[in-house]
């Protein structure tokens, strides 16, 4: 495989979680987790350190100032999944932060659905700075992405956060599509106050021609790899 521009980082669920946190906005990056329960674990630890372990440090600040709003979508899980790993796990107040709209779970099944926009205010075109501008099929996310920024923005938070379960393509047997859509998109860019984690589980993207592989990696910031098993057999060694 050839030299990748994007680094490979792999590492235990720990490591990977310190690379999220240390990510920045405007970085487009990439998770690939062994299974669903890792999947479940790496968003209610994001959600964690956002809302409970930064608020107790920082307590004398202005909360929408250290904060952002995170998107939650998950696939091989479900939403009330999610919901009951951020609260009994965790021990984050969800209903209080979804009510007040900084943590949002939508199945990623609808949000990669196909979407007709009702004003052209919201075609992909326009703005330019939009993340769909070249992109030529609008999918549900692109409208609620581009609502949460508006949002963000109004109650002055940092920006977005987006750990999305790319496994709808698959399902749908749109794999090609799935690189068309990825590949839309820079690895970084200067425009937007997003950090996005695409995820995938493993065998999902072991379906993946080399081709393939190298052009989201390279379409990635971060290529972050959740390897518990750091032996030489294990799979994503054979894969890279």
């Amino acid at each position: 495989m050839a030299e990748q521009k994007n680094p490979i980082i792999k590492g235990n669920i720990s490591a990977i979680l310190e690379e999220m946190i240390l990510s920045n906005y405007q970085e487009h990056n990439m998770i690939i987790y062994p299974n669903k329960s890792v999947f479940r674990n790496i968003c209610s630890e994001y959600c964690k350190g956002l809302f409970l372990e930064k608020n107790s440090f920082d307590n004398q600040k202005n909360k929408n100032d250290m904060d952002e709003i995170v998107l939650l979508l998950p696939f091989y899980d479900t939403v009330n999944g999610i919901r009951y790993a951020l609260k009994r796990k965790a021990g984050i107040n969800v209903e209080k932060y979804e009510k007040e709209g900084s943590i949002v779970i939508v199945d990623s099944l609808k949000a990669y659905s196909s979407f007709s926009p009702s004003s052209s205010v919201l075609k992909p075109s326009s703005p330019p700075s939009s993340p769909a501008s070249n992109y030529t099929k609008y999918y549900y996310i692109l409208h609620l992405f581009r609502s949460l920024l508006e949002r963000a923005n109004h109650l002055g938070k940092r920006g977005i956060a987006v750990i999305a379960d790319m496994g709808p393509f698959y399902l749908l047997d749109k794999v090609d599509e799935l690189v068309r859509y990825e590949t839309s998109f820079l690895s970084k860019t200067d425009c937007i106050k997003c950090k996005a984690f695409c995820s995938y589980h493993k065998d999902n993207f072991h379906m993946l021609s080399l081709e393939q592989r190298e052009r989201l990696l390279e379409h990635h910031y971060r290529n972050l790899i959740i390897d518990n098993n750091s032996g030489a057999n294990n799979d994503y060694n054979r894969w890279f």
